[in-house]
């Protein structure tokens, strides 16, 4: 199994994104096979980046789907989020943006109770970009605004952003 995982790591790494998720999908199956369902899940999700990549949005949802179930009931609230953020991206390459967000938003919860706030930052930045394609600016600028409030590592574009955001979220509370 292990084989077949590192092959997978190394068909990704070379952006070789339809091998590697198949053989993360092997990989999965074989975790399933030796009882491993926490393992298998994982390399499912690892498995719907790469068809996500390759530009497969259907085998990326179908094959995360579901999988945060063995995340919730092993009580790993960082790997339920990174499930759910894997099902919402699929969902938005369908073009399926409501339910994305509904996703992502469950998402960045967990990622703030875990305490993991690259991922977090990374989460909001997809409900803001939704949300502006909604035509939701206020709330997609609010979105924004949380995660750079969030992220501790910004550029210079960033750091601009974060000001002129909360230059506007405070003007906006003055009104």
């Amino acid at each position: 199994m292990t084989d077949i995982k590192s092959q997978a790591e190394v068909a990704y790494a070379k952006k070789e994104y339809k091998l590697a998720a198949e053989l993360f999908s092997k990989a999965a199956i074989e975790a399933d096979n030796r009882s491993n369902p926490a393992e298998s899940s994982e390399l499912r999700n690892n498995a719907s980046v790469a068809f996500l990549q390759a530009n497969d949005a259907d085998s990326a949802f179908n094959i995360v789907a579901n999988s945060e179930a063995i995340f919730i009931e092993i009580g790993d609230k960082k790997r339920h989020a990174m499930a759910l953020g894997n099902q919402a991206a699929a969902l938005e390459a369908l073009g399926q943006k409501k339910k994305a967000k509904e996703l992502y938003i469950e998402a960045a919860e967990l990622l703030k109770a875990s305490g993991d706030k690259e991922l977090r930052t990374f989460v909001l930045k997809r409900i803001s970009a939704i949300q502006v394609q909604e035509g939701k600016q206020f709330e997609a600028l609010g979105s924004l605004y949380a995660a750079l409030e969030n992220s501790e590592n910004l550029t210079f574009r960033e750091k601009t952003l974060k000001k002129l955001s909360s230059l506007v979220m405070r003007l906006m509370q003055r009104g």
